[in-house]
């Protein structure tokens, strides 16, 4: 998954040479890293509950909940009949990507390559 980054606004050029820095821009500028570190570290979780999952299609929770009763998208449950589903990062990212639409050019060229035959 693409590392998503925290929207931070700096009063002060980030390609500044270190030196050049006040103190106070010096930690401002770790405290962002530090920032954007643990949003990456979050990012890398491989099994996900469906605060991320619905944060990861933007879709609401009664969305993916009926997704999930329908059998359309990929889950977890507990084997002890558990009520919070689980689910796996890399399988959502592919299963986003299963129904991908052919672009105009795509569809004119593979047309164009069947006609020829």
């Amino acid at each position: 998954m693409k590392n998503q980054l925290v929207n931070t606004t700096r009063n002060f050029d980030t390609n500044a040479p270190l030196f050049s820095l006040t103190v106070g821009q010096f930690e401002e500028l770790i405290a962002g890293q530090k920032k954007e570190e643990v949003v990456s570290v979050k990012s890398e979780k491989k099994i996900i509950g469906i605060d991320e999952v619905c944060q990861m299609l933007d879709y609401k929770k009664p969305t993916v909940y009926a997704l999930v009763h329908k059998r359309q998208i990929p889950f977890f449950k507990p084997q002890h009949g558990g009520r919070k589903l689980y689910f796996r990062r890399d399988e959502i990212e592919e299963w986003m990507q299963e129904n991908r639409v052919e672009t105009t050019a795509e569809y004119v060229n593979e047309r164009v390559k069947g006609n020829s035959l």
